[in-house]
């Protein structure tokens, strides 16, 4: 079924892959991390748009709607911060961006599977 174990360990992994991402060089030396002095919040809330699936990938319990949802928006989030420069991101930086970009995209899918076999999971049970 989408909602057990493999699809927590998807959501983990590109939640994981983001974070590190964010600590890793996207333009010569310069990280993510590294412009949270001129990027404000912004910088923070990618950075936690990340976090919060990993840790809903890390909790012991089964993957429930809200943690599946948690995770959509998180990687959401990610999706809308990078909206037009997704392919700018894989191809013209360094690793942290590549990272960053791949687990937006492979983790809002992950995320959005997840959350559907959360809710065919809990429709078998009625």
């Amino acid at each position: 079924m989408l909602g057990c174990l493999p699809m927590k360990r998807l959501v983990l992994a590109f939640g994981a892959l983001g974070l590190v991402g964010c600590f890793l060089p996207i333009f010569g030396d310069v990280s993510w991390f590294d412009l949270r002095h001129e990027g404000g919040s912004t910088v923070w809330l990618l950075i936690a748009a990340f976090a919060t699936p990993t840790v809903v990938g890390v909790t012991r319990n089964r993957l429930g709607f809200a943690d599946a949802l948690a995770a959509v928006l998180g990687f959401g989030y990610a999706l809308y911060r990078f909206h037009g420069d997704l392919g700018t991101l894989i191809f013209h930086t360094g690793i942290g961006g590549t990272l960053m970009a791949v687990a937006a995209m492979a983790g809002f899918g992950a995320a959005v599977l997840a959350l559907l076999g959360t809710v065919i999971r809990d429709q078998a049970r009625i």
